[in-house]
């Protein structure tokens, strides 16, 4: 059990106990809290709380969200609550942007755009080129135009420290853990989702300008891409880019090359993790950093934290960590494939055997009638 602060739209605050009380922060997305709110008696001033706008502050990560969703759970004289917040950056979908800009713009311009009349600040830690919207920017939600339109176009990654924005080209550390199974991590699983995988991209920039328009559009720039990894499984057309800002034919490969999966998305799952203090690697985990992560069997993988649910308020309950694949190896694929082969060979050896085997009982029982 711990505690948490509440603070309506008045400026009224007060303090309460709660339960459960998990933060689940995801990359490239806004960190949630979910919790139980101990039994509180009718009217009670935390009960008074459970309305839209009220904000919560976890003392631990001093961090803030804002109430979202209220379940009631009426107990007789009393009632408990199940709540879930938002990171109080989620204040940004109550802001509609519905100028646009147009033509070429900085990053900055973009962001000072969406958060006029919002309390959000940012620090941009990266250097990034301008970006030329040839359909213009703006006609949604800020948040949306933020983490999707802008995260996309101008390939950042961000993170939100209550209002204050942060945005880099690739967030989190190197080297950050080393997590090995059995030692300072359990239960670890991962999947792999080969979905989304494909091995042919094609692309076209920006369109020459043409007076006849019955005759073809032709472009400055044209590109293709073909992934090595068509060798190993085969031609998977992706969806054809059209980008205005590419002139060059070399540029606009360049730019295929890095939009195209050909590689399996892996994610493996720690379900509990000795933190820092009780770690002896002293390890950092934080969403966004990279390290080890290791078992006594096949695994032995350098990663990307992705996710993580933490307990703040309750060290009994098992932590849990997501990690997506860092570096995928073409190589260590096309062994997978060849050790598979080997061990059908042998099989299928053993098994002619065991036929042969059978039918000559069979044959040496019929004569021995």
């Amino acid at each position: 059990m711990g505690v948490i602060y509440l603070k309506n739209l008045n400026n009224d605050e007060t303090a309460t106990t709660a339960t459960n009380v998990t933060i689940t922060k995801n990359l490239g997305a806004l960190d949630q809290l979910t919790c139980e709110l101990s039994p509180q008696a009718i009217g009670s001033v935390p009960s008074a709380m459970m309305i839209n706008g009220t904000l919560i502050t976890v003392p631990e990560t001093g961090q803030q969200y804002r109430l979202q969703n209220v379940g009631l759970n009426p107990l007789g004289q009393k009632q408990s609550y199940s709540i879930t917040a938002m990171a109080c950056a989620i204040d940004l979908h109550d802001h509609f942007v519905e100028k646009r800009l147009n033509g070429t713009q900085s990053l900055k311009a973009c962001l000072d755009f969406i958060i006029s009349g919002t309390p959000i600040k940012y620090t941009i830690h990266d250097d990034f080129k301008n970006y030329h919207f040839s359909d213009g920017f703006g006609g949604d939600f800020a948040d949306s135009l933020l983490m999707g339109t802008l995260a996309n176009d101008f390939q950042f990654e961000w993170w939100f420290d209550n209002y204050q924005l942060h945005i880099v080209k690739k967030r989190g550390k190197t080297d950050a853990f080393a997590l090995i199974n059995g030692l300072n991590a359990t239960g670890l699983k991962y999947t792999e989702d080969y979905t989304g995988i494909r091995t042919y991209i094609k692309g076209y920039g920006k369109p020459k300008e043409q007076k006849d328009d019955k005759k073809p559009v032709e472009y400055l720039a044209t590109a293709e891409y073909v992934s090595p990894t068509v060798k190993l499984w085969g031609r998977k057309e992706a969806s054809v880019i059209n980008d205005e800002r590419f002139t060059n034919n070399d540029a606009l490969r360049e730019y295929l090359k890095s939009q195209l999966q050909d590689y399996p998305i892996v994610q493996y799952t720690v379900d509990q993790v000795e933190f820092n203090e009780k770690d002896r690697l002293k390890n950092d985990i934080e969403v966004g950093n990279s390290g080890w992560l290791k078992d006594r069997y096949d695994i032995d993988v350098d990663v990307r934290i992705i996710g993580t649910v933490t307990h703040p308020q309750d060290v009994g309950i098992a932590d849990t960590v997501t990690f997506g694949n860092k570096i995928y190896n073409f190589f260590q694929d096309q062994l997978k494939q060849r050790a598979a082969y080997r061990k059908n060979v042998i099989i299928g050896k053993n098994l002619n055997q065991k036929v042969e085997n059978i039918h000559n009982s069979i044959y040496e029982g019929v004569r021995s009638l």
